[in-house]
């Protein structure tokens, strides 16, 4: 067997290709950055939320 037939073979075995530091850097990055964009909208759902049913309340002065 040859060298590519090996690789070949390794392969369809299961055997992954490594990935590179800088694409897992990458997707690393992408990941958190979701992350951060989910968590911002949340809270500040969150926070008109909780505060909705005192924003009908009149003050007595």
């Amino acid at each position: 067997m040859s060298s590519a037939e090996n690789k070949k073979a390794d392969r369809q075995a299961g055997e992954r290709r490594p990935v590179s530091a800088v694409r897992q850097l990458v997707a690393a990055s992408v990941g958190n950055a979701v992350e951060w964009y989910d968590w911002f909208p949340c809270t500040d759902a969150q926070a008109v939320y909780l505060s909705a049913p005192y924003l009908h309340q009149r003050r007595s002065a």
